[in-house]
C-alpha cells in the first residue's frame, strides 16, 4: 500500500497504526493538498452486507461537524477492502497516556462528552468508545474518530462458530447481549474508559473475553478508589454511576454528565490548586466496594458442559438441565454464566424465580417467564407465535389481554383435560417462540417450586428433543428429601430420561486461595495458613467464604494499608465456625433501626417493597430509606428494578433465613399481622393479586385474625382451581380446614372437606390423561 495513488487522488505514505480490523494509513489527499488517514477493513470481513451498512454509517457520521470529533471525508473500494478517508489529527491515543492524573482524565472525558452529546443530538451513537479512538492533539484537545462504524465492523456480536469479535473491556452489558445501544450505552463504555485514564486498569479483566461480558453483566466493579485513594468521592460516585448495569442509573445524557464535570469536578479541581477549602463529600463506598465480588472461581468443567449443552440445542436437540448443590455453592451464578453465553450466541434467555416463602404461588416462575417472553415480541409477532394458544397463555401472562384485540376463551372442558390443555398450550408457546429464536429459560431455586410448576415442566420437558430450547433449573439437593414434591417429579422425569444433572460442590483449598485472591488483588499469594484456616471452616462453599471475608474486613482483621489488603497474624484471625454464624454476627454490627427494618423485611420475603415495608416497619421514609442504604452498603439488600413490584431484595436467601429465624414466635407473629394490613391497604382493589400471601400472613399472625386467614385461604383455594393448579388448591382448602377445626367451627369444616376433595379427584384424574398423552407421543 505505501506508494499507491488511490482513487487518483490519495497518496498512501506511512502506517499510523494496525487493529484488530484493519490498518490505518497517513496519506496525502493531493486534490486538496492536505493530510488525511485512511482506515482499511477487509472487505471479506465485513461481508457484502456489513459492507452497505459501513457506507450508510459512514455518510451519517460525515454530517458531524464538531471540533471534538475526526471529519469523516470519503468512502474508498480498493480491490479486497474498503476503505474509509478521515481528517488526519496529529498528536497521541489516549491508550498512549494511560494512566494520567484525574484532573487530566476529567478534562479529557469533559470533551469527549461534548462530542457524544453532538453526535447523538444527530442520532449517531458511537458503539465503540474507548481510548484507541479518542485522540489527543499537542494543544490538548481531544478528538473522538469511528463513529457508528463499530455496528458496521460486526463488533457487538458473537460469530457462528462462537468467537467473539472486537474489544469488550467498554462495551455495556445491553450492547453485548444484544446489540441494542442508545446514548447510555456509549455513557457506559466512556465510564469504563475514564476508570481506566485514572486506575491504569479496566474495570474488568480476564483471559476469556465471554467471562469479560459476564463481568460486565454479573459483576460490580471495583470502586477505582481501591487503585488510586486519592481521587474525590464525587469523582468516584460518577464513574460507578456511569457504571451501573442498568441504563435507567446511569446518567441519561452526555449533556447531563458534562453539566456533572463542569459544576463539580473542574471546580474542585481548581480549589485543590487554589489551596481553597472545599466541602466534603459524603464517601461513595465502603470498604466492601473496594473488594472483587462474583468473580466465577473453578467451574470450568460444570460451564463447559452447560455450553456444550447449549450447543446442541442449538441443533435442535433440546432438553432439561438441573444445576444441584449446597445454598451458597453458586449454582445461580453458574446459571447466570451460561445465560450471558446463551445471548451472545444469539439465544433469547428468560429467567422465572422460585421464593422461600411457605407459601407458593402457582406457576409463578413459568408465569414470569412467560411475561418476559410477551415483552419480547413486537404484537404482530406476539399473535403470530401464540396463535390458537393465547387463551391458554394469558391465565399465566394476564398482559396479553392488554396486547391482543381479540381473546376469545377456550371451549370448556372436563377439569383434567383443562389442566392438559394449559400446558401444552404453554409448552406449544415456548416452542413455537424457539423456532423464532432460540430459546434458554432458567427456573431458579426449583426446590421452592409449587406442585403445578413442577407437573408443568416435566410435562414441556417430555417435548424438548427436537427443538432449539435449553430448560435450566437450578435446586438444593441437601434440602430435597422422599418427601419433598420435587423427589417424586425428579424420580418420574428420571425414569423417562427427561434431563441432566451438573452437581455443583465446594471449592478446593487451590481454589479457595484463588478466590481470596481475586476478592483482595493481593500483591504476593495467599498464605497456606490463611487458605487452609478458611477452607476449614467454610468447607470451599464460596457464598461462605465471601461472608467470611466480609466478617474478617468488618472487624479489621483485614484491613486497608498503603493501597493494598493487609491482615492481621494468623492467631488472631476469627473465624465464625457456620454460615449462619457468620451471617448473624454482620447483622449485630448493623445500626438498630436497620435490624428492625431488615428484620420486618424478612417477614415479608426475599423481595420486598418500600411500600408495604414502611407501614409493616411503623417507621418515618427518612429513617428507612437511611435503614436500607446502610443495608445496601453492608451488601445485605440490593435495589432491584424489575421483578414482581419488588423494590429490594435480600443479597442471599440466606440472609433472609437467619433473620426469620432469629425472630421469637410471639414477636414473629406479631409481624406478620402487620404484613398482612399494609398489604390490604396498598393493594386494595387488587386484593386478588396477592391472595396467597396473605392467605400465608393471616396464617401466621395472630389468632384475632383467624377469620381472615380463613377467607384468604378460601380464595386462594378458589383461585389455584381456576389455574388449575390442583397441589397448590389442595393445600390451600388443607390450611383452611385446620384454622376451622382450630375456632371449632365444624359446620364450615365439613363444607371445606368436601371442597378438598375436589382437587384431589382432579389430580387422580390429570395423571391418567398425562400418561394417556404419554402414550401418544
Amino acid at each position: 500500500m505505501i506508494g499507491t495513488l488511490l482513487a487518483q487522488r490519495y497518496r498512501v505514505d506511512a502506517v499510523l497504526g494496525e487493529g484488530g480490523m484493519g490498518v490505518v494509513y497517513k496519506a496525502h489527499d493531493t486534490l486538496l493538498d492536505r493530510p488525511v488517514a485512511l482506515k482499511a477493513v477487509s472487505a471479506a470481513m465485513l461481508g457484502e452486507e456489513g459492507s452497505r451498512r459501513l457506507l450508510r454509517e459512514a455518510q451519517s457520521a460525515a454530517g458531524l461537524t464538531h471540533s471534538n470529533i475526526v471529519g469523516i471525508f470519503d468512502v474508498l473500494e480498493d480491490t479486497d477492502q474498503r476503505l474509509i478517508v478521515m481528517e488526519y489529527v496529529a498528536g497521541q491515543t489516549l491508550r498512549e497516556r494511560i494512566p494520567m492524573l484525574w484532573q487530566e482524565a476529567v478534562e479529557i472525558a469533559l470533551q469527549i462528552c461534548d462530542a457524544l452529546g453532538y453526535a447523538h443530538a444527530h442520532g449517531i451513537i458511537h458503539r465503540d468508545v474507548k481510548p484507541e479512538n479518542a485522540l489527543i492533539t499537542p494543544s490538548g484537545g481531544v478528538k473522538v474518530m469511528d463513529f457508528g462504524l463499530a455496528r458496521s465492523e460486526g463488533r457487538s456480536r458473537m460469530t457462528q462458530s462462537g468467537m467473539l469479535v472486537g474489544t469488550v473491556a467498554y462495551m455495556a452489558p445491553e450492547q453485548a447481549l444484544s446489540g441494542t445501544v442508545d446514548a447510555r450505552s456509549d455513557l457506559y463504555s466512556l465510564g469504563c474508559v475514564l476508570y481506566e485514564a485514572i486506575t491504569g486498569k479496566a474495570p474488568f479483566v480476564a483471559d476469556d473475553p465471554i467471562a469479560v461480558i459476564s463481568m460486565h453483566v454479573n459483576v460490580p466493579p471495583v470502586s477505582p478508589r481501591f487503585h488510586i485513594p486519592d481521587i474525590p468521592t464525587l469523582l468516584e460516585a460518577v464513574i460507578l454511576r456511569l457504571l451501573a448495569k442498568d441504563p435507567t442509573q446511569r446518567y441519561q445524557s452526555a449533556g447531563e454528565l458534562a453539566e456533572v464535570l463542569r459544576s463539580t469536578l473542574l471546580p474542585l479541581d481548581a480549589a485543590h490548586e487554589e489551596g481553597t477549602a472545599i466541602a466534603a463529600a459524603p464517601p461513595a463506598t465502603s470498604l466492601f466496594d473496594l473488594m472483587v465480588r462474583g468473580r466465577l472461581i473453578d467451574r470450568e468443567p460444570e460451564l463447559g458442559e452447560l455450553k456444550s449443552t447449549l450447543e446442541s440445542m442449538l441443533s435442535a436437540r433440546g432438553q432439561v438441565v438441573l444445576i444441584a448443590g449446597e445454598p451458597g455453592i453458586g449454582k445461580t451464578r453458574l446459571a447466570e454464566e451460561l445465560l450471558v453465553y446463551a445471548r451472545l450466541r444469539g439465544c433469547l434467555a428468560l429467567t422465572g424465580r422460585c421464593y422461600e416463602q411457605e407459601v407458593a404461588i402457582p406457576y409463578l416462575p413459568i408465569a414470569e417467564v412467560l411475561q418476559a417472553a410477551v415483552r419480547s415480541l413486537a404484537d404482530e409477532q406476539l399473535e403470530e407465535t401464540l396463535g390458537p394458544h393465547a387463551p391458554e397463555v394469558v391465565k399465566l401472562a394476564p398482559e396479553l389481554a392488554r396486547r391482543i384485540a381479540r381473546l376469545e376463551p377456550s371451549p370448556p372442558l372436563e377439569p383434567n383435560q383443562e389442566r392438559l390443555r394449559l400446558y401444552e398450550s404453554v409448552r406449544a408457546f415456548l416452542t413455537t417462540l424457539a423456532r423464532r429464536q432460540p430459546l434458554v429459560v432458567l427456573l431458579d431455586d426449583l426446590h421452592w417450586a409449587d406442585g403445578g410448576t413442577l407437573q408443568l415442566l416435566r410435562h414441556v420437558a417430555r417435548g424438548l428433543r427436537a427443538e432449539r430450547l435449553l430448560v435450566v433449573a437450578t435446586y438444593r439437593d441437601v434440602e430435597v428429601d422422599r418427601t419433598h414434591p420435587l423427589s417424586a417429579v425428579l424420580a418420574e422425569m428420571n425414569r423417562e430420561r427427561l434431563y441432566r444433572r451438573i452437581l455443583v460442590r465446594g471449592l478446593t483449598p487451590e481454589h479457595v486461595a484463588a478466590m481470596i485472591h481475586a476478592t483482595f488483588q493481593t500483591r504476593n499469594p495467599v498464605s497456606e495458613e490463611m487458605r487452609d484456616l478458611v477452607y476449614r471452616e467454610t468447607e470451599g462453599n464460596p457464598f461462605f467464604v465471601e461472608e467470611v471475608l466480609k466478617h474478617l474486613v468488618e472487624t479489621g482483621a483485614i484491613y486497608r494499608a498503603d493501597g493494598g489488603w493487609e491482615r492481621k497474624d494468623i492467631e488472631e484471625l476469627d473465624v465464625p465456625q457456620s454460615v449462619r454464624e457468620v451471617i448473624g454476627r454482620r447483622l449485630e454490627r448493623i445500626s438498630e433501626p436497620c435490624q428492625r427494618a431488615l428484620t420486618v423485611a424478612s417477614v415479608i420475603g426475599r423481595r420486598f417493597t418500600f411500600e408495604i415495608l414502611q407501614p409493616s416497619a411503623g417507621v418515618q421514609e427518612e429513617e428507612l430509606l437511611d435503614a436500607l442504604e446502610e443495608a445496601e452498603r453492608a451488601q445485605l439488600v440490593r435495589e432491584h428494578a424489575s421483578g414482581r413490584e419488588s423494590d429490594y431484595e435480600f443479597g442471599h436467601a440466606l440472609i433472609r433465613e437467619v433473620l426469620y429465624d432469629g425472630l421469637a414466635h410471639r414477636r414473629r407473629r406479631a409481624h406478620h399481622q402487620k404484613v398482612g394490613e399494609a398489604m390490604e391497604a396498598v393493594y386494595g382493589s387488587r386484593i386478588d393479586d396477592v391472595v396467597e400471601e396473605l392467605a400465608y400472613h393471616f396464617t401466621h399472625a395472630q389468632t384475632a385474625d383467624l377469620e381472615k386467614a380463613i377467607a384468604y385461604s378460601l380464595r386462594a383455594a378458589e383461585k389455584s382451581m381456576t389455574l388449575f393448579a390442583y397441589e397448590e388448591a389442595a393445600r390451600f382448602y388443607r390450611n383452611a380446614l385446620d384454622l376451622l377445626e382450630e375456632g371449632g367451627d365444624e359446620a364450615r369444616a365439613a363444607d371445606v372437606y368436601a371442597a378438598l376433595g375436589q382437587p384431589f379427584t382432579y389430580l387422580d384424574r390429570t395423571d391418567e390423561a398425562v400418561v394417556a398423552y404419554q402414550r401418544s407421543l
